[in-house]
């Protein structure tokens, strides 16, 4: 359930894993690891979930502002 010590031990050559871009693409680039199936994609959505707007803290909302409006840009900068 560890993506880092499932990428890593994909890359050991001890198996095949499914696993998201954020631990793979740089070992694929260093050529430390084979992706198979390119062609095949998957996205998995983020969802927020908090209590109704008239019980919800301020800040809450304004976390869920600033994820709404910047985590796909920032999750791509990780990616490089």
């Amino acid at each position: 359930s560890n993506g880092r010590v499932m990428c890593q031990a994909a890359a050991a050559g001890l198996g095949v894993a499914r696993l998201a871009d954020v631990y793979t693409d740089a070992l694929i680039k260093r050529g430390e690891l084979t992706e198979m199936l390119s062609g095949w994609k998957q996205t998995t959505p983020l969802w927020l979930v908090s209590p109704p707007t008239r019980h919800q803290l301020h800040r809450v909302r304004e976390l869920m502002n600033y994820l709404t409006a910047n985590f796909k840009t920032r999750y791509e900068a990780v990616l490089g």
